[in-house]
């Protein structure tokens, strides 16, 4: 959201011709309407005491007419109330209000994330890791509205600070014990990250401080790739030429690969905020467009229901008979219906404007008049919306980390990298066909359709595999043999099947070289979409 900081100072002119008078935008000429936030806050608190009285008195032993699921929900939703409350709400009482409340949460979730419980420490680092997420909320809404430049120098600094040392906790504890990287120490990193990029986001990157923080956070990427990379490698040459007597555990399958994920995504981070590569700065263009418009929040949010959903299931299902007690375990959690309804969905919503709309609005050619040709605007878009992609996907990653935490029970997390990679193989794919029918059409609503139907195919691929399986089972030779060459194809395109196998930690380079390929013809069709424009 954009911040109400930066205001024109300069007082109006009275008198004198329409010449004289300042120049000011519709969002400097009339501020928000702060009642229906205020009510909606108003609703939020009351829905928070309900929620806590009903949680308090369950621990207590005492029976309450609402359950703990409406409780929890009562919570969120209250929470949820309140953040709008406060990022719309701009008078000085009420800003001043929510930044103590987000310094609150800062404190309690440092404390319950090292206080030990039960004589466990870091037994409450759940609790203490969602009032952190909390406080960076309620902060960051804060700043939106808050116009002295000594409070937000302050809060500023406090958001750099905290972010800065989680992510040294993160690394550093990882490196000393490798038991703290999963999942408090991966948590911590991420978190970490968060919290610088929204401190660079909030200063600006053209700033000299964001500008080294930017650069600093793809210094201790690289530092703890290479470090992973040196404890993974080094080691086993030791071993190897009879340095030492002892041979070395796999470091890198068991935990360093988690770390040298992070490293590669602080690194990530660091070039997409500082880098001023044509290609970056619009990729950051098109992620700006993204999050200023009510597509990426909803979005967000149907993913958020949906992976819920799809982590309620299982959880509830464990808790009746314990039918998931074979490992892999988060193959039941992630792949079931609402998964897959979700991305069909989600893919045409999300790239079926990235060139309609510019096609409409006729800013296309405006763009191209930039020192950029049209490969680098279509690969930004595509990388944007990819991104976008990846990000809905990470509440899936929080819920399983919580049922770690929660659930005090070590479990295989290992398949999740296979499924990662193949991931990004299969929603580059999707991105670049959705890119493709964007490039097609002036009329987003027509780009969106063409892009449902592709999802579709690609979906119902995985159920007629199933039935030409079923089909070839029933069949003779030859025409067993044909039918099973034929399915061997169709799980071959399927990505439901790349999902299943990934979930069961097999990853295949058929099938990533194959979606990587689609997604590069998928491209390569939208740059000539982009350039036809020159043949007429």
């Amino acid at each position: 959201m954009p911040s109400k900081a930066i205001t024109d100072s300069t007082p109006p002119r009275s008198g004198g011709s329409w010449r004289d008078q300042s120049e000011a935008g519709p969002s400097m000429m009339r501020s928000d309407d702060p009642n229906i936030a205020r009510t909606l806050g108003l609703i939020g608190a009351a829905a928070i005491v309900f929620g806590g009285m009903a949680l308090l008195l369950q621990t207590t032993g005492r029976p309450t007419p609402m359950g703990f699921g409406w409780a929890v929900f009562l919570l969120a939703a209250g929470m949820g109330a309140l953040l709008f409350h406060a990022a719309f709400d701009g008078d000085i009482q009420i800003r001043r209000l929510y930044m103590a409340f987000g310094y609150c949460c800062l404190v309690i979730g440092g404390f319950l994330a090292v206080v030990p419980y039960n004589k466990q420490p870091g037994s409450l680092f759940g609790q203490g890791y969602l009032c952190l997420f909390l406080g960076l909320l309620f902060l960051l809404a804060f700043l939106r509205n808050e116009v002295e430049p000594r409070w937000r120098n302050a809060t500023e600094i406090v958001l750099g600070s905290v972010g800065a040392a989680m992510a040294l906790v993160g690394f550093i504890g990882s490196n000393i014990k490798s038991d703290f990287s999963m999942p408090i120490g991966s948590l911590l990193a991420i978190l970490g990250a968060i919290y610088l990029t929204a401190f660079i986001g909030s200063r600006g990157i053209e700033t000299d401080n964001a500008y080294r923080v930017g650069w600093g956070i793809g210094a201790i990427g690289a530092l703890a790739f290479l470090v992973v990379l040196g404890r993974s490698l080094i080691p086993p040459l030791l071993y190897r030429w009879q340095w030492t007597q002892i041979a070395p555990d796999n470091y890198f399958r068991s935990y360093g690969a988690l770390l040298a994920a992070l490293g590669v995504l602080y690194v990530c981070i660091s070039v997409l905020l500082c880098s001023e590569n044509g290609l970056i700065v619009l990729t950051r263009r098109e992620l700006g467009s993204l999050f200023f418009s009510p597509i990426a929040y909803i979005l967000l949010f149907v993913y958020v229901i949906a992976h819920w959903l799809a982590y309620i299931w299982p959880v509830w299902v464990m808790l009746s008979d314990e039918p998931f007690s074979q490992e892999p375990i988060v193959r039941e959690f992630i792949l079931q219906l609402t998964a897959v309804i979700s991305t069909i969905i989600a893919v045409p919503v999300l790239t079926m404007r990235l060139v309609s709309e510019e096609k409409r609005s006729g800013t296309l050619e405006v763009l191209l008049t930039a020192p950029v040709d049209e490969t680098i605007v279509v690969v930004s878009k595509f990388l944007a919306a990819f991104v976008m992609y990846l990000a809905m996907w990470i509440p899936f990653g929080l819920f399983l980390a919580y049922l770690r935490v929660a659930g005090g029970s070590p479990f295989d997390y290992r398949p999740l990298f296979s499924f990662t990679i193949g991931q990004l193989a299969i929603g580059a794919a999707f991105i670049a066909m959705g890119t493709f029918f964007s490039c097609l059409s002036r009329n987003q609503v027509a780009s969106g359709i063409l892009t449902f139907g592709g999802m579709l195919f690609l979906t119902v691929v995985y159920f007629f595999g199933r039935l030409v399986g079923r089909q070839a089972s029933l069949s003779t030779e030859p025409a067993r043999s044909a039918l099973d060459t034929f399915q061997a194809v169709l799980n071959h395109v399927s990505y439901i099947d790349v999902w299943l196998d990934t979930l069961e930690g097999k990853l295949y380079l058929r099938s990533v070289v194959f979606f990587v390929s689609l997604a590069v013809v998928w491209l390569f069709l939208s740059v000539k979409v982009i350039e036809a424009r020159k043949w007429t």
